[in-house]
């Protein structure tokens, strides 16, 4: 009876080690893809300082000086995906601290610009579908709670996720499989791409569809008229 139950933990201690086992794969531009299980995500590496910014502060700073005091201006900075899935112990392809970076940035701009910060709630769902593994774009999910933080800070209402249909496109690949020069690898491992609608809306909107060849429009189909 001892020896079942101590091979029953010993199963334990070491089953997240089997299911976290990660694979590196170093790919152009210094773009690495994590394999998980069967899953792939494509990041891009930071070079930013932790004394870097200061350009940026100094832009927005100047638009709140030009909008003077009856224009309110608002801030948010978007970390990379990077921020949160890059490997810790990958060393191979270095990248530096956005945190930081970021951190500085704000430090520099004006107390009257309102600062949106998001760090804390992109990494408190961070395990949910927030940024996309095949793609460099974050994904609808996160631009939702980033919106959230903005209507807090802002004092505006602002709907529950309830409030919203989701659609979601299946198979879907990004620009990873062009950026980092291995779209065998990365179509390999498709996900779906989830984004929101609003119910009951009353507003309505004029569609046009854009007709692509070869990354140019050629044309456009006809208008549609439909809820937004």
């Amino acid at each position: 009876m001892k020896r079942y139950t101590l091979l029953f933990i010993y199963s334990l201690l070491f089953m997240p080690f089997v299911v976290q086992a990660q694979q590196v794969f170093k790919k152009r531009n210094g773009i690495i893809v994590v394999k998980n299980d069967s899953l792939l995500r494509a990041m891009s590496f930071f070079t930013g300082k932790a004394e870097g910014g200061t350009w940026y502060a100094d832009a927005i700073n100047a638009y709140q000086k030009a909008m003077g005091d009856n224009i309110q201006v608002y801030n948010m900075i978007i970390p990379i995906s990077s921020a949160f899935y890059w490997p810790e112990d990958y060393t191979e392809v270095k990248t530096n601290s956005q945190r930081a970076t970021l951190n500085n940035m704000y430090a520099h701009i004006d107390n009257k610009v309102k600062k949106i910060e998001l760090w804390n709630i992109l990494e408190q769902h961070k395990d949910e579908a927030i940024y996309a593994r095949t793609d460099h774009h974050w994904l609808p999910l996160a631009a939702y709670y980033a919106a959230q933080q903005f209507a807090s800070v802002a004092k505006v209402p602002f709907r529950n996720l309830s409030s919203y249909e989701q659609q979601t496109i299946h198979r879907f690949v990004g620009s990873m499989a062009h950026f980092s020069g291995d779209a065998t690898l990365m179509k390999s491992s498709p996900e779906d791409f989830i984004f929101y609608t609003p119910k009951n809306c009353p507003i309505k909107t004029t569609f046009i569809e854009y007709l692509l060849q070869n990354r140019r429009v050629v044309g456009t189909n006809l208008a549609v008229e439909g809820n937004f």
